[in-house]
């Protein structure tokens, strides 16, 4: 239910005043506090109509303005979240039951949105350029959340108005009209603008978002990333440092702390319409700088080695080259093979780069049984058989093909071939399994 009301004032054109009043019910909360009421009030002043700014012969219009008003928020509960709830179902032995379901709350009400702004608006230039600034200062209390309850109350959590929000900020927009008349006409609109926000009030720490990446905290700002802070890159090992930051000695989710957010420093945007003989034609471009983004591809593939089940990025490769990690170059043994079998026309194998985790690619073949296993081994561990035994590590020291398969075929093929007992049979249909399989891809 609810109730509004406007009222509007206006002298000489100069000065006006708004006036506002909005009442509302709702039974989602207590029965002392369905009601909200929410005023408003604007004020505004046309000092280009004043002499003593027709005299200067400056300004073609200049305004002035102020507003201050109350809104109210019920989004995020249930309908009856006030309310003491029990469910059935609480069966024991043959007899049925109930049980708790919800804590009251009969002191639950509105969230409400406290908002100030003043204003300026400037034409100059016969109105060829027009000004608009504005300063914002939007304060939100009582918020509508589920804060932590003792455990011996039998639940976890209750809805209280409990929390703050602050959001603070100016927006600046200029428009050329370039063309203001005739049947061609042009414009530019450029606009610019900052907001702050800050947790102003919050009962505890809230985790959210995919890995927990994002925490709401009393005196940060909201979509605030909690991650470990990274601080170098080992020189010896390659792998990247974290901050301990409670100085134990280990890298627990205790060492986690807030590196940014995702508000930008200031953003903005950029629009050209053009108009000719009834057709518009128009276009924008948006931007915005300072703003933190998680990438998510990055946080799997760039690990430094806490993600053993995957390589590594061509440009982490070229760091641990750089710092010792990573031989590009085949041993001699190996450089010597691969002359041999390029010699008899089979495509030789890359060479391994120490140091880098490799995985065997898993085909939808039937000889490839073991293939869902996805064997790995480090590239260092792989060298060294290399240098020990004079001979790379092939396919066949990954996987055991089934006897009687092609893929059992075509490995007793490549091991006579590599004794230099016959060439290469080539494979029927000529796909993709036409050639020895190496595990070795980038």
């Amino acid at each position: 239910m609810s109730f509004f009301g406007k009222a509007t004032y206006s002298f000489k054109e100069r000065y006006t005043a708004d006036v506002s009043v909005r009442a509302d019910a709702s039974s989602r909360f207590g029965s002392e506090n369905r009601w909200g009421y929410f005023p408003a009030v604007g004020l505004g002043w046309r000092l280009g109509e004043e002499s003593f700014i027709q005299d200067l012969g400056v300004f073609q219009e200049l305004k002035l303005r102020a507003s201050l008003g109350k809104t109210g928020n019920q989004a995020g509960i249930s309908d009856f979240a006030a309310l003491g709830l029990v469910q059935g179902g609480a069966n024991y032995l043959d007899l049925p039951g109930t049980s708790p379901l919800q804590l009251a709350n009969p002191n639950l009400s509105w969230e409400s949105t406290r908002q100030w702004n003043v204003g300026l608006d400037a034409g100059v230039l016969q109105n060829r350029l027009v000004l608009e600034l504005n300063y914002y200062d939007k304060y939100t209390s009582g918020l509508l959340l589920n804060v932590p309850v003792p455990r011996k109350t039998g639940f976890s959590s209750l809805v209280e108005n409990y929390g703050a929000v602050s959001n603070k900020g100016f927006e600046a927009q200029a428009t050329a009209n370039w063309l203001p008349k005739g049947a061609l006409q042009w414009s530019t609109t450029v606009n610019i603008a900052r907001n702050v926000n800050k947790i102003e009030k919050l009962a505890a720490p809230i985790t959210t978002g995919s890995r927990d990446i994002f925490r709401l905290e009393e005196g940060a700002s909201l979509y605030s990333f909690w991650l470990y802070h990274q601080t170098r890159v080992n020189p010896e090992s390659g792998n990247a440092e974290y901050e301990d930051v409670n100085g134990d000695g280990q890298l627990t989710v205790a060492d986690r702390k807030l590196v940014g957010n995702a508000w930008p420093d200031y953003f903005g945007g950029v629009t050209n319409s053009i108009t000719y003989k009834g057709l518009d034609f128009g276009f924008t471009l948006n931007f915005e700088q300072g703003a933190k983004i998680m990438n998510m591809n990055r946080f799997f593939l760039v690990h430094g080695g806490t993600q053993s089940n995957i390589g590594y990025l061509s440009e982490q490769a070229r760091a641990l080259a750089a710092a010792g990690r990573c031989d590009r170059h085949p041993a001699p043994d190996h450089q010597r093979q691969q002359q041999q079998l390029r010699r008899r026309g089979t495509k030789p194998e890359r060479p391994v780069p120490r140091g880098r985790l490799l995985r065997a690619p898993a085909y939808p073949h039937a000889g490839l049984h073991r293939a869902r296993r996805h064997h790995r081994q480090s590239a260092s561990e792989l060298a060294a058989r290399v240098r020990a035994g004079g001979q790379p590590l092939h396919h066949h020291a990954l996987f055991r093909p089934r006897p009687g398969s092609k893929l059992a075929e075509r490995r007793e093929q490549h091991q006579k071939l590599r004794l230099g007992h016959g060439a290469p049979a080539a494979h029927p249909a000529g796909g993709r399994h036409g050639r020895i399989l190496s595990p070795y891809f980038r």
